[in-house]
């Protein structure tokens, strides 16, 4: 059903790459909710038109060039192009699986490889890139209260970059280091956001970017809390993961206290051992709950109806406007076909007129989802 490439093409036509090295190893690299054939159309097809920032730009068959696949994931994230976030993160996922790309992208694990970059660097430059480590207090970084939005001050006598966490893999071990995160990253962060008030969920998906490609640790989550939140938000996304966390540990589930689990002062984890970084791990999953759930969804099913194709847009962008609304106004999940047939009367109906005639002639259209009406009409005629 619009398959884009058969198995034979799967399995002997694309060439050694990351892309193959993901459908080699579907399952292990995360992919057994996803669709093959789309991961290769979104891949092959749709990334490399994309015009991605700072001169970058997709590959046909992939990359594990990390600073394209940031800029393809701010793209995706920008443009609320939701549907294809997990298939960007296969690639992240590739990046992080140290065996896997090994034994199918070798030369890629030869010498040192940052994350921050394919290339080698000699264990100097890493050792001196480690030790530039700079610091910002929790208040480093924050809204001026009652002042124009987007405004930063940088406070303290002692002014540095804030660092982050990255994971650089030597010969026999992997090293997790800090390297620099500038206060011009957060502000390209909290100009991507917008208000966490007027949109909890693009919020929640732009923390959930920063966690998968910049693995903050503590300190940082906390300027991170202050940047994208004002203090009243701050507040109920800390209080609401706390009660998940008291919750959880209530059940039975946690060993330890919840200050242990989630703690108020640096617990300063060291994230070299596996301790370390399971509990920064929760912790982060933590906030990316209190993100989600702090602020109660509005329903509102009537922000769909309203909702219009535009003279210029295209059928695509029209889907992806249409599943972004879904998200934020009603509890439809448009990633699940079961759900998202509930879009397709109206994405027929308030489509242009001339898509919507083509539309409707297709069999059992209204009870398709969005992919497969997109899908059904490139095959009769382009839009």
């Amino acid at each position: 059903m619009g398959a884009v490439c058969s198995k034979t093409r799967v399995g002997n036509d694309i060439p050694s790459s990351p892309l193959k090295c993901i459908l080699n190893h579907w399952e292990k690299i995360g992919g057994d909710s996803l669709l093959k054939s789309r991961l290769i159309q979104y891949c092959n097809h749709w990334w490399p038109l994309y015009k991605l920032d700072n001169q970058a730009k997709w590959p046909e068959n992939g990359t594990l060039d990390y600073h394209t696949m940031i800029q393809l994931r701010l793209f995706c994230t920008r443009e609320e192009k939701w549907s294809e976030m997990p298939y960007v993160d296969l690639f992240f996922a590739l990046r992080d699986h140290l065996e896997l790309r090994r034994g199918c992208l070798p030369g890629l694990s030869n010498s040192l490889m940052l994350e921050g970059g394919e290339q080698g660097v000699g264990e100097q430059e890493v050792k001196e890139q480690g030790v530039r480590k700079q610091e910002i207090g929790e208040q480093g970084v924050r809204k001026q209260e009652g002042g124009e939005q987007g405004v930063r001050e940088l406070e303290g006598d002692k002014q540095e970059a804030i660092a982050q966490l990255w994971a650089g893999v030597g010969s026999h071990s992997l090293i997790v280091m800090k390297v620099p995160f500038s206060p011009v990253d957060l502000e390209a962060w909290t100009r991507l956001a917008g208000p966490y008030r007027e949109d909890p969920e693009r919020v929640s998906r732009v923390f959930e970017t920063i966690l998968k490609t910049q693995n903050p640790d503590w300190g940082v989550i906390q300027v991170l809390l202050n940047t994208l939140l004002d203090s009243t938000e701050r507040e109920i996304v800390l209080r609401t993961a706390r009660k998940e966390v008291d919750r959880i540990g209530t059940a039975g589930a946690l060993a330890g206290t919840v200050e242990e689990h989630f703690p108020s002062q640096d617990p300063h984890w060291d994230p070299n051992t596996k301790e370390g970084r399971v509990f920064l791990g929760q912790y982060q999953q933590w906030i990316l709950f209190g993100f989600r759930h702090a602020m109660p969804k509005v329903i509102n099913w009537s922000k769909l109806y309203e909702l219009k194709q535009e003279p210029h847009e295209t059928p695509t962008a029209f889907v992806e406007r249409l599943r972004a609304t879904a998200r934020r106004y009603t509890n439809i999940d448009p990633e699940k076909p079961e759900e998202a047939v509930q879009l397709a009367p109206i994405f027929i109906g308030n489509s242009a007129p001339d898509i919507r005639k083509k539309l409707q002639k297709l069999e059992g259209a209204e009870s398709r989802d969005l992919g497969e009406l997109l899908q059904g009409k490139r095959k009769n005629k382009r839009f």
